[in-house]
C-alpha cells in the first residue's frame, strides 16, 4: 500500500496562538512494494500430441490494489508452431485473490530425435504499484532421442568378442 497521511486541526485554543493550527501526519508502509517472479519448468513431451508447461507467476506480498503484469513467449532454441505454441496475454492479481497464477504452453510431441530445445516466457509492463523481480521463465524441452550404454568386454587370448551395446 501507499504511504498514507492524516491531519491534525487544533481548534479552540486559549491563550498565546501558533500561526500553525494543522499538523500533518505521515504513515509510511513498511511491507515492501509487491513483487511479480516467474518460475522455471521443463517439459518431456511424446512423440505426437502435446504436454503442458505450465509456468507459476507468484505476486508477494499481497496487494491492496489489481497488479496486472503482460506475457509473452520468446523463441530461444525451440521455434513457436513447430515446438510449442506462442502464448501472450496478461494475468490481473486482484486484492484478496490467489497469489499465484499459471501460464500454460503448450509444447508438442516429436518422433523426431532432437537435441534439448528451449523457449522463453517474458513478463513485462506491470502495474505501477508492483515490480518485476524475475521477468523472464525458462522452459526446457527434453526431446527424448537415441541413447547406447557404456560397456565393458573382455578380449580373451584368442578368437573375437563380441562388444554388444543396447541403444
Amino acid at each position: 500500500e501507499p504511504n498514507e497521511t492524516f491531519s491534525l486541526n487544533l481548534t479552540r485554543v486559549s491563550g498565546p496562538t501558533n500561526a500553525t493550527a494543522t499538523g500533518i501526519g505521515t504513515i509510511n508502509n513498511d511491507d515492501g512494494i509487491p513483487t511479480l517472479v516467474i518460475n522455471d519448468v521443463t517439459v518431456v513431451p511424446g512423440s505426437s500430441g502435446t504436454t503442458n508447461a505450465i509456468f507459476n507467476v507468484t505476486l508477494s506480498p499481497s496487494a491492496t490494489e489489481n497488479v496486472t503484469v503482460g506475457y509473452s513467449t520468446v523463441d530461444v532454441t525451440a521455434e513457436a508452431g513447430v515446438d510449442y505454441l506462442p502464448q501472450s496475454g496478461n494475468l490481473t492479481f486482484t486484492p484478496g485473490g490467489p497469489l499465484t497464477q499459471q501460464i500454460t504452453v503448450p509444447v508438442l510431441g516429436s518422433a523426431t530425435p532432437s537435441a534439448d530445445e528451449t523457449f522463453w516466457i517474458n513478463l513485462s509492463g506491470e502495474s505501477p504499484n508492483a515490480v518485476i523481480g524475475d521477468d523472464r521463465g525458462v522452459a526446457t524441452i527434453v526431446r527424448q532421442g537415441f541413447t547406447t550404454s557404456n560397456i565393458n568386454v573382455i578380449e580373451g587370448n584368442a578368437g573375437t568378442s563380441a562388444a554388444v551395446f543396447t541403444i
